[in-house]
C-alpha cells in the first residue's frame, strides 16, 4: 500500500472514530438524564403514595438504589467506549503525522494533547457519579425510615427491632461500598487503558 492510500484510510479511520467520541458523549447526558429524571420521580412518588410502609421501603431500599447503579454501569460503559477510541485517536495522530511529515507540534495533535497534558475532565465526571449515587443514596435513608416506621408498628421487643434495622442497615451499606469500589476500579481502568485485576480480556 502506497502512502497516499495508507493516509487515506488513516485519515478514514480517525474521522470515524471522531465521530464515535462525539456520540458516547452524547449517550453518556442521555442516559444520566434519564437515570436521574426517572428516580426522582420515583422517590417523588414515594413519598407522596399511601402504600403500606413495607411496600415503600422495599422500592426504596432495593429498587432505587439499584436503578441508579444499572445507570450509573451504562454510563460507565460509554465512558470506557470513549476511552478507547480516544487512545486510539491518539495513535493515529502520531501515525498520521509521520506520513506527512508534519513538524513536531505542527501536525495532528488534539488527542494526544489530551493524553499527554492529563486534561482530562474530572470535575463533571465526578460530579456525575456523586449525583446518581447520591439520588440512590436519599432513597435508601428514605427507605430505612419507611422501614423503621414499619417495624415500629409491629408487636416485637425494642431489642429485637433495633437488630432487625441493624441487620437491614448492615445489608444496604456492604452493597453500597461493594459497588462503589467496584466501580472505581473500572473506571480507573477505563481512564488509563488497564484490565482490573481478576478480570480477563
Amino acid at each position: 500500500m502506497s502512502d497516499e492510500a495508507r493516509l487515506t484510510a488513516l485519515l478514514a479511520e480517525y474521522e470515524l472514530l471522531r465521530q464515535e467520541s462525539l456520540d458516547t458523549l452524547g449517550h453518556r447526558l442521555t442516559v444520566v438524564n434519564f437515570t436521574f429524571a426517572s428516580l426522582s420521580v420515583v422517590v417523588a412518588g414515594l413519598l407522596t403514595s399511601d402504600q403500606p410502609s413495607w411496600v415503600l421501603a422495599a422500592v426504596a431500599i432495593v429498587f432505587v438504589p439499584q436503578g441508579a447503579k444499572a445507570g450509573l454501569l451504562i454510563w460507565l460503559g460509554e465512558y470506557a467506549r470513549s476511552q478507547r477510541a480516544g487512545r486510539h485517536l491518539s495513535e493515529l495522530e502520531v501515525s498520521i503525522n509521520r506520513l506527512t511529515g508534519a513538524p513536531s507540534g505542527e501536525g495532528m495533535s488534539w488527542e494526544s494533547q489530551l493524553t499527554s497534558r492529563g486534561t482530562h475532565m474530572s470535575l463533571p465526571y465526578r460530579a456525575t457519579i456523586a449525583f446518581t449515587v447520591g439520588v440512590g443514596w436519599v432513597a435508601a435513608a428514605l427507605g430505612l425510615s419507611l422501614f423503621f416506621a414499619a417495624l415500629s408498628e409491629l408487636s416485637i421487643g425494642t431489642f429485637s427491632r433495633g437488630g432487625i434495622l441493624l441487620l437491614v442497615c448492615t445489608m444496604v451499606l456492604a452493597v453500597e461500598v461493594v459497588f462503589l469500589r467496584t466501580f472505581l476500579r473500572e473506571w480507573v481502568a477505563a481512564r488509563t487503558g488497564t484490565t482490573p485485576a481478576g478480570r480477563n480480556g
